[in-house]
């Protein structure tokens, strides 16, 4: 038996009963972003209308994402897998800068495609292919950053990103609609994590990231954690918790 034969069972792999809803699928989305609205979107626009128009905004998504996978090979040529130990400020400066990059061509590409009218589904997937992507890559990139160690806190941290993403892919889903809220991953969070990572840079190589500070409330006898964890992991446990508390209250507001 051929270990490809389950998948070559099952083609195609879109029927020809949900080929027609995908080619005449048209995406919906709201943003309520003040960011977006006074300054991602005046700025796509801006650099939009100086772009050629033959240019594929599929070309600029890839352009956007190549700059997070720059990122992740200089953690990994310098540092290895290990999400330990020190982290030269230089390079927390260069991620800055490229996270900020990719996110507007994260913008940019979408706005080209109806531009010159080669907007598809295709393109929409691809969009959100390489976003889902980032939601990994990028966050191995900044737990690395703020020295957040190996073990739970890395796994968590790694969640944090791809919780909402999954969160917001699943309310598309079943309403047809993609709602974004006043304060968003994609365009808000983007500005927090470049800023993080200028201020991780300002402060040094992780020192400031790897001190230790006391559990508060007796917190750790309940979950039967170490008296003192580093400040970096105490940030993931309360960014986690407290992030993954309104996802799911958010998303049961809207389905019921």
């Amino acid at each position: 038996m051929n270990y490809l034969d389950p998948f070559q069972s099952n083609r195609p792999y879109i029927k020809e009963e949900f080929h027609k809803k995908i080619v005449a699928h048209s995406p919906k989305s709201t943003c309520d972003s003040l960011y977006y609205e006074y300054c991602q979107s005046p700025l796509c626009d801006a650099i939009v209308a100086r772009l050629p128009a033959w240019l594929a905004p599929n070309l600029i998504t890839v352009w956007g994402f190549s700059w997070n996978l720059s990122c992740l090979a200089m953690v990994y040529a310098l540092y290895g897998n290990s999400t330990d130990g020190e982290f030269d400020p230089r390079l927390s400066a260069f991620v800055g800068v490229a996270y900020f990059i990719y996110t507007t061509a994260d913008n940019c590409d979408g706005k080209q495609a109806r531009r010159n009218g080669t907007g598809s589904v295709m393109g929409m997937l691809f969009d959100h292919g390489l976003d889902a992507t980032t939601a990994i890559l990028m966050n191995v990139v900044m737990l690395r950053m703020i020295c957040v160690g190996n073990g739970l806190p890395a796994i968590l941290g790694i969640q944090i990103s791809t919780i909402p993403f999954y969160y917001l892919t699943m309310e598309e889903y079943y309403i047809g609609m993609l709602n974004l809220p006043m304060f968003t991953g994609p365009d808000d969070t983007s500005v927090v994590i470049s800023m993080l990572c200028f201020f991780s840079a300002f402060m040094g190589s992780g020192e400031y990231w790897m001190e230790m500070l006391d559990v508060p409330y007796g917190i750790n006898e309940y979950f039967g954690m170490e008296p003192q964890l580093r400040r970096s992991t105490f940030t993931i446990f309360v960014v986690y918790y407290v992030e993954t508390t309104f996802v799911l209250l958010g998303s049961c507001k809207k389905f019921w």
